[in-house]
């Protein structure tokens, strides 16, 4: 049987790892620098299961660290704070059509053509 110790070396170097390929990723994507939504998505899933793991390797910390009155409102008030940024922006995953982008972003791309 695998214990949680085991696995502490290789889960946690995987969050890391996995965590830099969404970002970087996603500026390739943001940038229109390649094709890259493919690979966004499998590392943002195996990021996803690194990062449950991870939680779970180091649950009794993470317990330890929220008791406490104090930290339980901080940690509900940037709950719902988050809620409210995520709620609040209304049609975000709604797709119209548009091309959103920015003219700094237009600029920015005109730059890298030159």
């Amino acid at each position: 049987m695998i214990t949680k110790t085991a696995l502490r070396p290789y889960v946690n170097p995987s969050v890391a790892f996995t965590f830099a390929a969404v970002s970087v990723t996603g500026l390739l994507m943001l940038f229109d620098l390649g094709d890259a939504e493919d690979l966004h998505k499998w590392a943002g899933i195996a990021f996803i299961i690194a990062g449950a793991m991870h939680v779970a390797i180091q649950w009794r910390v993470l317990v330890a660290c929220f008791r406490g009155r104090k930290t339980a409102v901080w940690t509900a008030a940037i709950f719902l704070l988050g809620a409210i940024l995520i709620v609040g922006t209304g049609d975000a995953g709604r797709d119209d059509g548009d091309d959103h982008k920015s003219e700094a972003m237009e600029y920015v791309k005109e730059l890298m053509d030159e």
